[in-house]
């Protein structure tokens, strides 16, 4: 059914998880904590089998390294908080594999991806790529102010995880001597 074809969203199982666990702790609610639980465990299996499933695009990984993120910083079971911080690294291993720094964008192949010009339609990403980097990944050449405001809040919210050398690596051109022009 639709319903649950939904369930296998990467997103949608963070996105539900993380509130059901936040919640049962807060309120030492076994229910709830034992619903999360369950839902974590599922993700974690299944992601680990079949890797990030459907939203794993420039729009939708941010609400992935969030939703990761706020598990692995505010939860007080330490085994799934260590579990999303591997879960997260398996994010920002997937973006930066995929940052072409010459255009600065990611490439894909992605699915449900609106755009793919970063550097002249902002993303959901930029900002989060931005912040964590140091600033060294531009977050627009044009009109960072069309970008959410959300975003520069979300942002703020979280501690630096992305690993420094994965970042240089993402930065480091193939070939230094090509050069890209964005036609527009």
């Amino acid at each position: 059914s639709c319903q649950n074809y939904f369930f296998f969203f990467f997103n949608y199982l963070l996105l539900r998880t993380y509130p059901l666990l936040r919640a049962g702790e807060i309120l030492n609610d076994p229910q709830l904590l034992a619903s999360g639980k369950a839902l974590w465990d599922f993700l974690v299996h299944f992601t680990l089998t079949n890797g990030i499933s459907e939203f794993n695009s420039t729009n939708y990984m941010r609400w992935n390294i969030y939703a990761l993120s706020f598990i692995a910083d505010d939860l007080e079971d330490a085994a799934i908080a260590e579990q999303a911080k591997q879960l997260r690294l398996l994010c920002w291993w997937s973006i930066v594999n995929h940052y072409f720094p010459a255009a600065h964008q990611i490439a894909g192949p992605f699915s449900r991806t609106f755009t793919d010009r970063m550097i002249y339609e902002p993303t959901h990403v930029q900002p989060l790529l931005h912040y964590q980097s140091g600033g060294l990944i531009p977050h627009s050449l044009q009109q960072p102010e069309d970008a959410n405001p959300y975003d520069s809040v979300y942002v703020t919210l979280l501690q630096p995880s992305l690993p420094s050398e994965w970042l240089d690596f993402a930065l480091t051109p193939a070939n230094p001597a090509r050069t890209y022009q964005e036609r527009v």
